[in-house]
């Protein structure tokens, strides 16, 4: 069987030179002078600051704002009106870390490749039983950590893990405690998966319970985001915790009655331009279906513009909106392809 690796990322990514299309040559010389100042502006904001820090583009010493770099943003620009005309409930926006990739360079960094594994039937969830709210947002339970930035490495794989592992560890203790867990940890010793190269939330559950544990992120913390490098794995014993994997399943009612019991780590189509330039609103639809991100769903509900589904990312906060996105729920097909069957929880024991 075929299974999808979860890449959060790949740098460095192989940047080239741009080339503009034809049709939009004449446009491109006519707003040279605009694109100056709106790029040296972008520069200066926070997304252009967290793109520079992360690596995102780099600055050349002679000519820090060179004809590639207002071809770039120039394209970015059409980007968003593109993810725009198909997105109506949406808001897309230049303002976002990723405004001097190509698309074909986000897609790298959003990542993703493919592994032959043989799938072992996990554990199915009892909540297919239970009576679901007509919304929920664990944003407000007190137990869910803020969004996180994976930086330079590929392993949303295990922030989605660590952040559904967070969630039920608070949940199961009527919200007193809210403890930070190490993803660097799992992406050091999960030998299944691939570290900073990819991999697979349900594995990095499955390493946990294997492991009956896990370190805190204090004990044990994250410095891979700066490397874009795996750590040694270093064993440690940080107390035990005895936990279950559960596989959602594919179907939509199994997923909103798991999401309506806790949050729960999910696989998404994330290399295009609708999620390079999101900023606001409910994504309605992808310009790509292939499963190539791990986030974490935290909640579902119905607003103004229709039903949704809340996805809390690994991006830092300077992406989307304040690190999460709203993604179209529907019953025949939701966005981006959340509703699929890598969905994974763990329940503690």
């Amino acid at each position: 069987m075929i299974a999808r690796t979860f890449l959060g990322l790949l740098l460095p990514f192989a940047a080239g030179k741009i080339d503009i299309p034809i049709e939009y040559e004449r446009e491109f010389e006519q707003q040279m002078d605009a694109l100056q100042v709106a790029l040296r502006a972008w520069k200066q904001s926070e997304a252009g600051r967290y793109a520079l820090q992360n690596g995102f583009y780099t600055e050349d010493t002679y000519e820090a704002m060179d004809i590639d770099q207002l071809g770039r943003f120039f394209m970015s620009q059409i980007a968003v009106k593109k993810a725009q005309a198909s997105n109506p409930n949406a808001i897309f926006s230049i303002d976002t870390p990723f405004s001097l990739m190509t698309e074909e360079e986000f897609a790298q960094f959003a990542g993703s490749s493919y592994d032959v594994q043989a799938r072992r039937s996990l554990q199915t969830s009892n909540a297919t039983r239970m009576t679901t709210p007509s919304s929920i947002d664990w944003t407000t339970s007190g137990c869910l950590t803020p969004p996180k930035n994976q930086g330079m490495c590929g392993s949303c794989w295990a922030f989605a893990a660590i952040g559904a592992l967070e969630s039920a560890l608070c949940l199961q203790r009527k919200n007193e405690t809210l403890t930070l867990y190490s993803e660097q940890q799992v992406n050091d010793c999960d030998t299944k998966s691939y570290g900073c190269s990819g991999g697979f939330p349900r594995n990095a559950l499955e390493y946990i319970q294997q492991n009956k544990g896990v370190c805190t992120a204090e004990a044990y913390p994250y410095v891979s985001g700066d490397s874009g490098k795996n750590g040694k794995c270093i064993e440690k014993s940080c107390g035990e915790m005895d936990i279950r994997v559960n596989s959602v399943g594919s179907s939509e009612d199994a997923f909103v009655r798991a999401l309506a019991a806790q949050p729960i780590a999910v696989g998404v189509a994330a290399g295009n331009r609708e999620w390079k330039q999101y900023k606001a609103g409910i994504l309605s639809t992808c310009s790509t279906d292939e499963l190539d991100h791990a986030v974490l769903a935290v909640g579902y509900g119905t607003g103004s513009d229709g039903d949704f589904f809340k996805i809390k990312n690994s991006w830092g906060t300077g992406w989307g909106d304040k690190g999460f996105m709203y993604l179209k729920r529907d019953e025949d097909k939701s966005a981006c392809g959340i509703i699929n069957k890598h969905a994974v929880y763990p329940t503690i024991l």
